[in-house]
């Protein structure tokens, strides 16, 4: 079974894991098509300033940035594609330590907001657990 994102309002994302350098900077890149239900989740070994590059990306997405226990901390909605540079950038205003990418639209549909939290199902070490 695939790794899942559970949005507040109990909408299954079946996803797709991007954890290593190289995933993270493709992305979503020249894909012609991301369905409603599918998604990636970018994931970094800490939390950090990420940033998001639409370079190359063929579709509108919505962006969520996550911190260490799956709370939204920036949204970014319907970011458009970009086939040359300059190309928008988008970086989280406090540390994150994962980005959930959705086809725009997502986020509206399923009143996600900054302080909303994502539950995940089969994503290894992620939500971090919160120390004590």
């Amino acid at each position: 079974p695939l790794p899942q994102a559970v949005l507040p309002d109990g909408f299954v994302v079946n996803l797709e894991l991007a954890a290593t350098p190289e995933e993270t900077t493709t992305g979503l890149m020249f894909r012609p098509t991301l369905a409603a239900d599918r998604g990636m989740l970018l994931l970094w070994p800490e939390e950090r300033l990420a940033t998001i590059w639409m370079m190359n990306v063929l579709v509108p997405l919505d962006i969520i940035f996550l911190d260490d226990a799956g709370q939204v901390v920036k949204l970014v909605v319907d970011a458009q594609p970009c086939n040359a540079e300059p190309c928008p950038r988008f970086t989280a205003s406090r540390p994150a330590r994962a980005v959930l990418e959705m086809a725009a639209g997502s986020a509206a549909a399923h009143a996600l907001e900054v302080g909303s939290t994502i539950a995940f199902d089969r994503v290894s070490g992620y939500p971090v657990s919160m120390k004590e």
